[in-house]
């Protein structure tokens, strides 16, 4: 712990303690800086979806500003801000950020703002805003004030050069640190093997971008060959009717469990065969992480951003060629033929370490903040 860090202040904001992969390590950071002994405010909307609060330490102090959704935040956001004095914030989505260069403005540069980018923002404002309209203005919008933040993290090589090259960007004041593994995940890991059951584990949210229907379909082809083989999937979202209609179309209902939300995922990733991920984009996917955490091989698309820099070929998974799906077939059956090496796969998760990681941010954090007293 830095000598002085006790008398540094910085505050994190996020829309709420839900059950996104986002809002995880915002609160795993923020417990993080708070054992080590700094001030640490964590800013949300509300408490509606509280998936993540029983996880906030009693160390961090937690601001609700009650608000039902981010377009009524304005004001409460700027009071907040102008009452505390803050001087030093850290947002998880780029439209806290967007707001917050204006905030920073109208407070005479008050505060500095350090903007963690969660998302390949090109691959997003592309799948989420059908108007071609719409998407040009969005995209001019981004690029003229996100790049007005004082620093940005960013979670993968990848990701920093798409805001360098993309979004106009200073390389200079974008730093990549991989998102931390969970250090309860982390100390759950053990070396004699795990007794791995007959099923596949999906993990993450039931929406759209995760082409979670691509992962039935392709499940439904892997299960000729393997009769007894399940997927499970972990997770909650509006595309679960949808995804249940997939998987009655393919007659493979009775072998797709639905899991909803589970608070606990290790058991999971333990006795999983493998952790599939069919994602068209990601930001840093924190299952394929705590998969080979666990030493449990993955298999993912090569998608924007962060599946290419975790997976190593052959020995803690496999990458799949974006959106083909006879060689996600293929590499699954190669997969499920493995006998893998669980240390190995589970040493690739070293550089993720929660204490390597944390001591990344409180560095950076503890510099930044001292070289702009």
């Amino acid at each position: 712990m830095k000598e002085e860090c006790a008398n540094n202040k910085i505050a994190f904001i996020i829309n709420s303690p839900g059950d996104g992969g986002s809002e995880g390590v915002c609160v795993n950071i923020a417990n993080g800086l708070a054992d080590r002994g700094w001030h640490v405010d964590l800013v949300c909307m509300n408490l509606k979806r509280k998936n993540q609060l029983n996880k906030i330490s009693k160390k961090v102090n937690l601001v609700n500003l009650d608000i039902s959704r981010f377009a009524l935040s304005f004001i409460p956001i700027i009071n907040y801000l102008k009452k505390k004095r803050v001087k030093h914030i850290v947002c998880f989505n780029y439209i806290f950020a967007l707001q917050l260069v204006v905030q920073k403005f109208l407070l005479n540069n008050q505060f500095k703002i350090i903007a963690r980018n969660n998302t390949s923002l090109s691959s997003h404002i592309r799948n989420n805003f059908s108007n071609n309209i719409l998407k040009k203005l969005i995209f001019m919008m981004i690029k003229i004030l996100y790049p007005k933040v004082d620093y940005s993290i960013a979670q993968c090589e990848e990701m920093k050069i798409e805001l360098v090259r993309n979004f106009g960007f200073d390389s200079n004041k974008v730093k990549v640190i991989f998102n931390p593994i969970n250090d309860k995940i982390e100390n759950s890991y053990e070396y004699k093997k795990n007794k791995k059951e007959k099923f596949i584990l999906v993990v993450g949210r039931l929406s759209k971008e995760k082409n979670l229907d691509v992962a039935i379909k392709v499940f439904s082809k892997v299960k000729k060959k393997f009769l007894q083989l399940k997927l499970k999937i972990s997770g909650q979202g509006q595309e679960e009717s949808f995804l249940r209609q997939v998987a009655k179309k393919y007659k493979i209902y009775d072998s797709v469990e639905f899991l909803g939300f589970q608070k606990n995922l290790v058991p999971l990733y333990q006795k999983a065969k493998l952790t599939l991920m069919t994602s068209s984009y990601e930001g840093f996917p924190n299952t394929l992480i705590e998969s080979v955490t666990l030493g449990t091989p993955i298999i993912s698309f090569n998608c924007p951003t962060g599946p290419r820099e975790i997976i190593q070929d052959g020995i803690n998974g496999f990458l799949v060629n974006a959106d083909d799906e006879i060689m996600l077939e293929q590499k699954i059956i190669e997969a499920l033929n493995i006998d893998w090496n669980h240390q190995q796969i589970h040493n690739t998760s070293f550089r993720y370490s929660y204490e390597k990681i944390m001591n990344e941010f409180e560095d950076f954090f503890y510099q930044f903040i001292n070289q702009n007293k």
